[in-house]
C-alpha cells in the first residue's frame, strides 16, 4: 500500500472509531424515554467517549495548500 492509502485507511478508520459510542448513547436514551426512568449518567459517560474518539482524530503534519473559489 502507498503512503496514501495508508493515510486514507488511517482517517476512515479514526473517523468511525465514534460511531458505536454514539449509537449507544441515543439507543440508551430513546430507552430512558420510552420507560421514563433514569439512566444512571450512562448517556453521558457514551457521549464524551464518543466525543474523546472523535477528538483524537489524527491531522496531517503537511496541511494542504488552500484554494481560490
Amino acid at each position: 500500500m502507498t503512503k496514501d492509502q495508508w493515510m486514507a485507511r488511517i482517517l476512515f478508520l479514526e473517523s468511525i472509531a465514534g460511531v458505536p459510542g454514539m449509537c449507544a448513547a441515543v439507543i440508551r436514551h430513546l430507552r430512558s424515554l420510552r420507560l421514563m426512568k433514569r439512566d444512571g449518567g450512562w448517556i453521558s459517560t457514551l457521549l464524551q467517549e464518543a466525543e474523546n474518539e472523535r477528538v483524537s482524530s489524527p491531522t496531517s503534519p503537511h496541511p494542504r495548500p488552500q484554494q481560490e473559489i
